[in-house]
């Protein structure tokens, strides 16, 4: 029997198998549904559409409120949603609850010390400081906000795990990449209403994790998902067969069942797009609409090969990856050995049907929008990003992709969603720590 890996779990069942099966050889009918194709089958299983859901198969462009394709840079948006993504980020609360009670690591000893942890990417590996450099020759077409050529700003990357709860790095999980740039000047974005404002008022935040994709097509289903993954990996399963999710389940897959050996090795997606350019005061005007990653660079170019310590394979070896932190340990030594770089990159959309917003499932592939390097992303050498001082900064350090200016604004319903939801759960995380908002520059 093959096994097959979820993030939060290690098993093998015969629900796997099935699912495999049903995914390579059911008709298109029986198949996951994107947001954008709502069947017969989505009312069956329970699922909820999304904002732009629809009972024929149309355009992944079209947006029902509307009654028409989307343009380019142009959002659905449902008039019920901010009560939908309050209910959410309520739920992820709980979820945040639930963890806490749980509260054991691998080895049955108390992970959280009865806190509450960050609703999803609670491990932090590391937050070391960067320097996030704009490309002096990038296009035009590309040179809005922040952007703007030969511009140096000061930053922060936290690298993480994926999950709500502590474990080894041994344990297959996704990885997330979070990057704090700090010295933005521009027109800021309404501040979800649980934040606190005054706090970071000159920062932009960029989300990622080294998948391409998202778990799922729509907010509603991943918080469904989070919820399932608290009771153990039968619900899991329960969760992708009820609701007839076979490309996710496949896709969430293969995407977590890789082991890494080195984060400064992994490629991050943001799965959402972002705006580039938005007017805050033109707001009818539809944005050209970037999804962004981050990959591996040499420090003498984002176009120079990569240094041989990239280039090759890390194996951190068996006895290695025993330890509970092997990925820390190796970034550690990258960083004691030299300075260590990603260049930051875009995709445009071109084809609002074929690059959707509002389903942020659907691959944006790099045959139909190459992605474009813009910046490069400078960590130095010798940081001591392991101290006490450092760790308690990097626990209390928080990301939203709303935290930022008007011209990146986020775009699609996953999204949106996250404004609300990330700002419940560090809401939450601040009450019960007894922690308050901090100033980023506070930590270099």
């Amino acid at each position: 029997m093959k096994k097959f890996h979820l993030p939060m779990n290690r098993f093998s069942v015969t629900a796997g198998a099935f699912l495999l099966a049903a995914c390579s050889n059911s008709s298109p009918a029986l198949r996951g549904t994107p947001s954008g194709y709502a069947d017969a089958s989505s009312e069956d299983s329970g699922r909820e559409p999304s904002s732009f859901g629809r009972k024929e198969k149309r355009s992944l462009a079209y947006c029902a409120p509307y009654g028409r394709d989307l343009r380019l840079g142009e959002e659905c948006v449902a008039p019920d949603e901010k009560l939908r993504f309050e209910d959410m980020g309520r739920r992820i609360n709980a979820v945040q609850d639930k963890h806490m009670a749980l509260g054991k690591d691998h080895r049955g000893h108390d992970a959280f010390g009865k806190s509450i942890r960050r609703g999803f990417h609670a491990k932090a590996h590391g937050c070391l400081q960067a320097t996030f450099t704009v490309l002096e020759d990038i296009p035009e077409e590309l040179s809005h906000g922040i952007f703007e050529p030969g511009r140096v700003y000061e930053a922060w990357t936290r690298f993480s795990n994926g999950t709500g709860t502590i474990h080894a790095d041994a344990k297959l999980d996704v990885r997330g990449l979070g990057i704090k740039v700090m010295g933005v000047e521009g027109d800021r974005l309404h501040l979800a209403p649980t934040e606190v404002p005054g706090v970071e008022r000159s920062t932009q935040d960029f989300l990622m994790t080294n998948k391409v994709k998202p778990t799922t097509h729509t907010p509603e289903e991943f918080v469904q998902f989070a919820e399932a993954s608290v009771s153990g990996p039968k619900d899991q399963v329960k969760f992708f067969v009820a609701g007839r999710r076979f490309e996710e389940f496949v896709t969430l897959t293969k995407e977590s069942s890789r082991k890494i050996d080195s984060l400064a090795k992994e490629t991050y997606w943001s799965g959402g797009a972002i705006a580039l350019g938005f007017d805050e005061h033109e707001p009818a005007l539809a944005s050209p609409a970037v999804k962004f990653n981050v990959s591996p660079s040499s420090c003498e170019g984002v176009n120079a090969p990569l240094p041989p310590r990239l280039a090759k394979e890390r194996h951190p070896g068996k006895k290695k990856q025993l330890e509970d932190s092997y990925l820390v340990a190796d970034l550690k030594g990258l960083v004691a050995e030299d300075d260590l770089c990603f260049k930051f990159s875009v995709q445009v959309q071109r084809d609002a049907a074929r690059q959707p917003i509002e389903d942020a499932f659907i691959e944006w592939t790099e045959a139909e929008t190459p992605s474009k390097a813009i910046a490069l992303i400078r960590i130095p050498k010798g940081q001591d990003f392991l101290s006490k001082e450092r760790l308690a900064f990097c626990e209390n350090l928080a990301f939203n992709p709303f935290n930022g200016i008007a011209a990146h604004r986020p775009l699609g319903e996953t999204m949106r969603a996250r404004n609300e939801v990330y700002a419940f759960s560090r809401s939450l995380r601040q009450k019960n720590l007894g922690q308050k908002p901090i100033d980023p520059s506070a930590g270099r």
